[in-house]
């Protein structure tokens, strides 16, 4: 019953650490969720963090997923104004801003067509893209210590032939075959040089699953092969 909810939060805390959107070093105190099959961490205890729990559970229930990492939902004031989620490869944590707890809210910011994701599964399936990126990169350097330094270079050339092929294109092409949020994340870490420019094109690419260009699908397919390893 959804009114024992509450009672669900009467055991084990944990200290969690992480940068938000606004790269500021954010320390958050959660206690875990019991009652569920999902390794999930509260904030708070409140209805508006447990409408979130509910949600999180259904729209869990509608992936073909089975191994979530932990899922830490925290206030906005913590994860960042706007942000809806993130994931932390170092810790392997989904984090889940819990201003988003009812269907209206979610919708509302969906409804803006800035993402690849429709719906609240969407959400998660674009986290878990994040977490199969990172794998797919530790599994690369852990065959090839032998050839990089440390795991950013091979990162680099992991990520080296997705690069390559979206510089070929036309300015246009993110945004036309993939999303507004995939286009603008990358144009903006390009300028910045920074090592994470197409992780966002492969989270939303992951989040059509195989509805975007068959090349670049067969692209991030060949990369994420090594999170096997």
């Amino acid at each position: 019953m959804k009114g024992l909810r509450t009672l669900d939060f009467l055991s084990k805390k944990h200290e969690y650490t992480f940068l938000n959107n606004q790269n500021q070093k954010v320390r958050v105190h959660v206690r875990k969720v019991n009652n569920s099959s999902i390794n999930m961490w509260s904030e708070g205890k409140s209805k508006k963090y447990r409408d979130c729990i509910n949600l999180i559970e259904s729209a869990i229930s509608k992936t073909v997923y089975n191994d979530f990492p932990p899922i830490i939902i925290v206030s906005e004031k913590k994860l960042g104004h706007g942000a809806i989620s993130s994931y932390d490869h170092i810790d392997d944590i989904i984090y889940l801003n819990s201003y988003f707890h009812t269907s209206s809210r979610i919708d509302e910011i969906l409804s803006t067509q800035t993402f690849a994701a429709t719906s609240f599964k969407d959400i998660f399936c674009h986290e878990l893209a994040h977490k199969r990126h990172w794998d797919a990169v530790k599994g690369f350097y852990k065959i090839n210590k032998n050839v990089y330094n440390n795991i950013i270079e091979a990162k680099k050339a992991l990520d080296s032939d997705l690069e390559a092929y979206l510089s070929k294109q036309e300015f246009t092409y993110l945004q036309t075959n993939v999303s507004y949020y995939a286009a603008t994340n990358y144009r903006l870490a390009k300028k910045n040089n920074s090592i994470n420019s197409v992780n966002e094109v492969i989270a939303e690419v992951l989040v059509l699953d195989k509805k975007a260009d068959p090349n670049l699908i067969r692209i991030i397919e060949r990369e994420l092969s090594y999170e096997k390893y």
